[in-house]
């Protein structure tokens, strides 16, 4: 049982500007790693280069799903906050429970971009020559 606790709202907004920025950010170097696996794409006439170039591209646009779902949610996350926040003008904390799992998801999201940029750099130096 998770035991709820109370957090400063300023502290949230500040922590959905940073997540915000971050999934622009993210969205932005998928397109370059999108982009560069079209170029090789292009180039390779093997299928079995060709069939992991593949794969890539879909865990980079599984991640731009990611994005554009987790901006969703945080726009949601932010908006029920401000109608907390119009109705009791002296709101000044609330319960992270929603908070909470969104924080989680984004770490979920910077582990798997990690791997995944890792990966590919590891196949770039490994299988492309």
């Amino acid at each position: 049982m998770m035991i709820q606790t109370l957090e400063k709202l300023s502290n949230i907004h500040f922590e959905h500007l940073i997540w915000i920025n971050e999934l622009q950010h993210i969205r932005e170097e998928v397109k370059i790693y999108l982009a560069r696996i079209e170029l090789l794409a292009s180039q390779f006439a093997d299928l079995k280069l060709n069939g992991e170039l593949k794969d890539f591209k879909d865990e980079f646009n599984r991640i731009l799903e990611q994005i554009t779902e987790w901006q969703v949610t945080i726009g949601t996350h932010v908006f029920h906050i401000q109608e907390l926040a119009s109705l009791d003008g002296a709101l000044t904390h609330m319960s992270n429970s929603q908070h909470e799992d969104i924080r989680d998801k984004m770490n979920f999201l910077r582990r798997s971009m990690i791997t995944l940029k890792e990966s590919f750099q590891y196949f770039l130096i490994h299988r492309i020559r």
